[in-house]
């Protein structure tokens, strides 16, 4: 053991130096852990089918409450860009077949409740609100939000009654929200591209849907990104 006594100071040094590291690698661990549970992650995503009647899903699968203030829907024609804020729409705003759809029958729900009724169409029309962790939303279904676009913007943008069904190119939904005690807003986007399907031989009609360009949901949370975020919420108080 003379050998040790002898380079005592090195072989302490070294061991200094590995613990150093081993410090270093725990600490990483524990930052990479406590940066993932505090990243926020809102889901955008399609539901109940790939046409136009699928519905719009937003989910919250961050550790913390988010609040959603604006939910922007980008349409991309070859005619050009049109943009609408879509977070706050009434019943008459809808396409017809959603209001036909959402109009009491004469024979069952006649005498029900107006509170009744009145409470289904807030709960369509309002989608701005708190989301807790693990919930979702649906903001309406995809033709409920191009007929937001084409009301907003004073456009037919109705892509069933379009001569040529390539004229629509891509839907981008971009959400906006608070989250937890954060003061600047995080964003949020998905687009989705306008692919045409045909139906069975029998009756050869085509059928308009929609297929993401992206696996995921695109997030804008770092500083950079929140910059582009606060673009967002000026360009859409101009819609």
């Amino acid at each position: 053991m003379g050998w040790l006594s002898q380079y005592s100071a090195a072989v302490s040094a070294l061991v200094s130096v590995a613990t150093v590291f081993v410090w270093m690698f725990y600490a990483q661990i524990l930052y990479r852990n406590y940066a993932r549970v505090r990243r926020p992650r809102v889901i955008i995503n399609r539901g109940g089918g790939s046409g136009l009647s699928a519905h719009c899903l937003i989910s919250n699968m961050s550790s913390e409450p988010i609040f959603v203030s604006h939910v922007i829907a980008i349409l991309r024609t070859a005619q050009g860009e049109f943009a609408a804020n879509v977070i706050d729409r009434t019943l008459a705003e809808r396409p017809p077949a959603a209001r036909e759809a959402q109009r009491p029958s004469q024979d069952s729900s006649a005498c029900a409740p107006a509170s009744a009724h009145a409470g289904t169409e807030h709960n369509l029309a309002n989608r701005q609100g708190p989301m807790n962790p693990g919930e979702y939303h649906p903001i309406g279904t995809f033709e409920q939000i191009i007929a937001a676009i084409g009301h907003d913007r004073s456009v037919n943008v109705d892509p069933l009654a379009q001569p040529s069904l390539t004229d629509f190119k891509e839907l981008e939904i971009r959400l906006v929200a608070i989250y937890g005690s954060e003061d600047d807003a995080i964003g949020a986007s998905r687009s989705f591209a306008f692919v045409h399907d045909t139906a069975p031989v029998d009756d050869m009609k085509v059928r308009c849907c929609l297929k993401p360009l992206r696996i995921d949901t695109h997030r804008y949370a770092n500083r950079l990104q929140r910059r582009r975020v606060a673009r967002w919420i000026r360009d859409a108080d101009q819609y």
